[in-house]
């Protein structure tokens, strides 16, 4: 077997599927596009293996490398998202705490942290700026708040969305939060 650009492909492709969720929460678009040349240049280097090898076995060999490589990302993936979010909370800690000290003094029901929350007299003009410089330093989409925990919104469209969570207090009947430090779930 001679190794080829072929082989580059596929394995550098299911490498940059794999390491791109360490970027899963810090750059969304990196992330992004990471995962999506990872696939293009793996499924690119298949099918040039499945056209271009001869031998059978060598076919069949590449197919179980994809395979563990699928197992590997799916073994990988959670640590690495786990690690992505650790470290987005470990560089704005500064900028969250900050945030955090400002909303759970408010009542419930501050969603997206719009003009509306400063209209319907829920911040104050200090508060909204402060929370709006929070949103551009530590790159949050939104910030809402309802019972005792505080979202940050750091990726997301329609009705899923990514991010962290300061839960004050877990709820034995609420939803279950997967534990990243302190009071910190995502």
């Amino acid at each position: 077997m001679k190794f080829s650009i072929r082989h580059i492909f596929l394995l550098g492709g299911i490498m940059m599927v794999i390491l791109s969720f360490i970027f899963f929460s810090r750059k969304d678009s990196i992330y992004s596009s990471i995962l999506l040349a990872g696939l293009i240049l793996s499924a690119f280097g298949y099918i040039l293996i499945l056209f271009k090898e001869s031998s059978t076995k060598l076919k069949i060999f590449w197919t179980l490398i994809i395979t563990c490589g699928i197992v590997i990302q799916n073994v990988t993936e959670q640590p690495l998202i786990k690690k992505s979010y650790n470290i987005y909370i470990n560089k704005n800690s500064q900028i969250l705490d900050s945030a955090n000290e400002i909303m759970n003094l408010k009542p419930d029901g501050i969603y997206g942290l719009d003009s509306s929350d400063l209209l319907m007299g829920k911040l104050n003009e200090i508060e909204y700026s402060r929370l709006k410089e929070v949103k551009e330093k530590a790159r949050v989409r939104f910030i809402s708040k309802d019972r005792d925990r505080i979202f940050y919104c750091l990726s997301g469209a329609i009705d899923i969305y990514n991010g962290v969570y300061f839960i004050k207090k877990i709820q034995a009947d609420g939803p279950v939060y997967r534990h990243l430090k302190d009071k910190w779930y995502y």
